[in-house]
């Protein structure tokens, strides 16, 4: 389903005002995902200077009534009422939507679809410049259909165009050349369309026609088979004609429509509707459409951000089977967090696997667009490893929750410079505790400042935390490799600016100092006179310390033959076979 874009104002206070001013962040942040267990009570704490966050992965959400099922975080409070929070008084305006998400995709049998697009004795339809038909199309929300008298008025190398009798015919050649120039690239990232070719003409047909205002366009499986001019069996897409009569964005509504085309042609009804929508909703990026300059996103991430500004929390994006939310602001709000997912996917599959917006493909092509399947491919190249940071699908979705709070340039919490529409979680407008209770489907409550730690009583096993310290330097680094031997001094150095280093030196088999509390001032190379463990932490101006590093170095010795190869360099091989290697993390 796609969502058109209309004049939308946030009334939220300085909402447009965080969303335009980037946040400035240091280049590392450390995220406490484990937290520290009491051996006595197995209670578990989250420690984040900055934030506390925690993320609902019940996905099982099949009804409205499950939608609207909140969990308690283990923040002590009285459950929250988010859906009188979140009234229509928080934005004014809302988005057109297109019909796909209304339809059943289980409604017509795939299978014989497919079957008839094969049939040899089928006759290929070929359409020119004033061929006409009558198709049936909606006309208003609740899914009502009337007959359509449609005439061709243009034809592409892949596409035909139709207007509906009684509108002017303006801009065919544009759209069939748009639609022509996307064919490829939404064939290499999601796959052909022609499965479901049932008039077998090589081509899709766009539409033109009115539509209820409440929808920019759809894609209906419907029309795969029976029509009321008896010939039917158009594969077709459905554009409202207002987007055309004022130069709304048809361009990013017909990539989405018809993503959802080939979604269908690839896996059929086997498909989720929130993972389907996470595909169409980025499907405008695939064209070559800018989220950064694309009205409906910057619209749908302006409407998310105020919500998330007022009611402290994120929304649900992940749901069961066919259902996601169809009424009200809720409605809209998920394609927000369906498009920013999306960027999410890709940036990741591209920084482990290389494979960037080719996951939406790799999902499709295992013959499911289902949360199995992405957590299946998403394991098959890497991004999920049981024994690695992101070792399961729910913590891939936490990680995509911290991903929009920092956004580091690379790495688990980054969308490594995707195109994210200028979103930034608005921090300023959330509290100093967590909302007492939250919703599934992936969402997010977080508290900003007021505590250091935080120890959930009572949350549901399912809940995923994390304490987040931001503005942490980078660790220090030295100038040769644990385990060296060293005839001259060592020099320690830190990538960021703007910090001090402090050191401690430990020799035998003391235990290794602080050198947050005893540490040396790092002023220049340290000349070591015995073999030692030498520990750094590197400290900014804010006050925040790297995590320690560590090296064990030997001085080096005139050789001799109980030590002939004890120089510069290189460490006695006993001592090496013991060497612990490596930054030490607490």
């Amino acid at each position: 389903m796609r969502k058109g874009y209309k004049q939308w104002v946030a009334v939220i206070f300085l909402c447009g005002m965080m969303l335009w001013t980037p946040q400035v962040w240091a280049s590392h942040s450390v995220v406490d995902i484990k937290g520290t267990v009491d051996p006595e009570t197995g209670e578990t704490t989250y420690t984040g200077e900055d934030m506390i966050l925690v993320t609902n992965p019940i996905y099982d959400i099949y009804s409205d009534m499950e939608y609207w099922s909140f969990y308690p975080t283990g923040e002590p409070g009285q459950p929250n009422a988010l859906r009188t929070l979140a009234g229509e008084s928080i934005i004014s305006g809302q988005p057109e939507s297109c019909g796909s998400l209304q339809m059943d995709p289980g409604t017509v049998n795939w299978e014989n679809i497919v079957l008839r697009t094969q049939e040899s004795e089928w006759i290929p339809s070929q359409y020119a410049e004033g061929d006409t038909r009558i198709i049936s199309s909606i006309i208003n929300g609740n899914g009502e259909k009337e007959e359509k008298n449609i005439t061709c008025r243009g034809v592409g190398e892949h596409c035909t165009v139709w207007f509906q009798d009684g509108l002017t015919a303006v801009m065919a050649e544009e759209i069939a050349d748009f639609f022509d120039r996307s064919y490829p690239k939404m064939l290499e990232a999601f796959g052909s369309p022609a499965a479901v070719d049932v008039d077998q003409d090589g081509k899709v047909a766009i539409v033109i026609s009115k539509i209820y205002s409440g929808y920019g366009g759809y894609f209906w499986s419907w029309d795969l088979s029976s029509q009321p001019d008896g010939k039917g069996w158009m594969d077709m897409l459905h554009i409202n004609a207002n987007s055309i009569i004022d130069g709304g964005g048809w361009r990013d509504t017909l990539a989405h429509e018809y993503q959802h085309l080939i979604n269908y042609a690839v896996v059929g009804p086997n498909s989720e509707s929130w993972l389907n929508e996470i595909f169409s909703t980025n499907a405008p990026i695939i064209c070559g459409i800018a989220a950064s300059s694309n009205p409906w996103i910057i619209g749908t991430i302006s409407q998310l951000t105020s919500y998330m500004a007022f009611s402290k929390c994120s929304i649900p994006f992940i749901f069961g089977r066919y259902y996601t939310p169809r009424n009200g602001l809720e409605f809209s709000l998920t394609y927000g967090e369906w498009f920013l997912f999306g960027r999410y996917l890709s940036a990741q599959s591209d920084g482990v696997a290389g494979v960037g917006d080719g996951i939406y493909r790799r999902v499709l092509d295992s013959g499911e667009c289902t949360r199995s399947a992405l957590a299946k491919v998403l394991t098959d190249i890497g991004v999920i490893q049981e024994g690695g940071e992101t070792k399961n699908f729910n913590a891939f979705v936490h990680h995509y929750n911290i991903a929009t709070i920092l956004q580091e340039n690379t790495g688990i919490y980054s969308f490594e410079g995707r195109d994210i529409g200028r979103f930034q979680y608005p921090l300023s407008s959330q509290g100093t505790t967590l909302l007492p209770s939250l919703q599934g489907g992936g969402a997010m409550t977080l508290s900003v400042g007021g505590r250091r730690q935080f120890t959930p009583s009572g949350a549901v096993p399912a809940m995923v935390f994390a304490g987040i310290t931001k503005d942490v330097p980078e660790s220090v680094e030295a100038s040769h490799a644990d385990g060296a031997v060293l005839d001259k001094g060592e020099t320690l150095t830190c990538v960021d600016d703007d910090v001090k280093i402090y050191y401690v030196l430990t020799s035998g088999d003391k235990v290794p100092g602080d050198p947050e509390r005893e540490g040396t001032l790092y002023t220049g190379p340290i000349t070591l006179t015995e073999d030692c463990r030498l520990t750094a932490i590197a400290r900014n101006v804010a006050g925040r310390s790297a995590i320690p590093a560590s090296w064990t170095f030997y001085v080096a010795k005139p050789p001799s033959p109980s030590n002939p190869d004890r120089s510069e360099g290189t460490p006695p091989k006993a001592a090496l076979d013991n060497t612990k290697t490596g930054i030490l993390r607490p």
